[in-house]
């Protein structure tokens, strides 16, 4: 969320990461999320632990890629500190997932980020969520 936030408001845009690049994280777009959700509300699995996820994972140094191409801009990278707790490489084993709900993630990370960014710019103005009545 900040690495899309910043770029519009700084010149040059200003991206902050943490020092390790080469962590690689497992990304899943929302409405995969929901449709697993769904899924789970549908089938009747009494009281199974199940992952839900995108289960392929990207690079840190490669989702600033993503997003510098998606938002046409170049990022000016802040390294900072090693977060307490944080962890190298995280990602989904959906296995369970899609042999018992027949989950399947559809959004790729690039066209998740480009979702993500034109959703943010129809509800954020000047980064700050613009309220709509329910």
């Amino acid at each position: 969320f900040l690495m899309i936030r910043r770029p519009p408001r700084s010149t040059p845009s200003n991206s902050s990461a943490a020092s390790d690049v080469y962590k690689r994280h497992d990304y899943t777009y929302i409405d995969d999320i929901v449709q697993g959700l769904l899924r789970c509300i549908e089938v009747d699995l009494k009281f199974e632990i199940i992952n839900l996820g995108e289960s392929a994972t990207v690079m840190l140094k490669d989702l600033v890629v993503i997003i510098e191409d998606c938002m046409n801009k170049k990022a000016k990278i802040e390294y900072g500190d090693y977060q307490k707790g944080d962890v190298s490489k995280t990602f989904a084993d959906i296995s369970k997932a899609r042999a018992l709900l027949g989950y399947n993630p559809q959004v790729n990370i690039k066209e998740g980020i480009k979702k993500f960014i034109l959703w943010y710019r129809l509800n954020y103005k000047n980064g700050i969520y613009k309220a709509k009545n329910l």
